[in-house]
């Protein structure tokens, strides 16, 4: 997948493999239309929303991945940022390479968010993502950073894999 194009279901289809009656379990196919629908739904949902309801409060979307090849949609935040004076996004590489010449954050998302809030007392925080993400997150918010438990709100992606004993 061409992540410059930022468009799974478009990309599937030029490639020739959408059809799942045609390509029925095809799980490259399957995995990636499942992410990229909860990812949309998710995250545009919640932003998408506060836009609506006049929300003027800052909001800081710190967005992790592991290489730049990973950053999925990453032209709808820019876009956001540049309409909306309130909204903040911060990419963040957990694994960067030579080849994603990158400049921006790198590390573990939750430590880049922690490095610029020191302090989330008075705050909200909306995270999501894989189980580990979500579970260092908030121990790391509610412990180091005085975040109040209730102020933490987060949906964990999980697979079969992290449903087995």
């Amino acid at each position: 997948w061409d992540f410059t194009r930022h468009d799974i279901p478009k990309d599937l289809a030029a490639r020739g493999v959408d059809d799942a009656e045609a390509l029925p379990n095809y799980p490259w196919r399957d995995d990636a239309l499942r992410m990229w629908t909860i990812i949309e739904r998710y995250v545009t949902g919640m932003v998408e929303d506060a836009f609506d309801r006049g929300l003027e409060r800052p909001i800081h979307l710190y967005w992790g991945v592991r290489q730049r090849r990973d950053m999925y949609l990453a032209r709808l935040p820019e876009q956001w940022q540049r309409e909306h004076a309130n909204f903040h996004v911060v990419p963040v590489l957990s694994h960067a390479t030579a080849e994603d010449a990158w400049s921006g954050r790198t590390g573990l998302v939750h430590e880049a968010m922690l490095s610029d809030f020191p302090d989330l007392s008075g705050h909200q925080v909306y995270a999501c993502g894989a189980p580990i993400v979500v579970d260092s997150a908030r121990a790391d918010y509610t412990t180091k950073a005085g975040l109040p438990s209730d102020d933490f709100f987060a949906d964990s992606f999980t697979s079969e894999a992290d449903k087995a004993p």
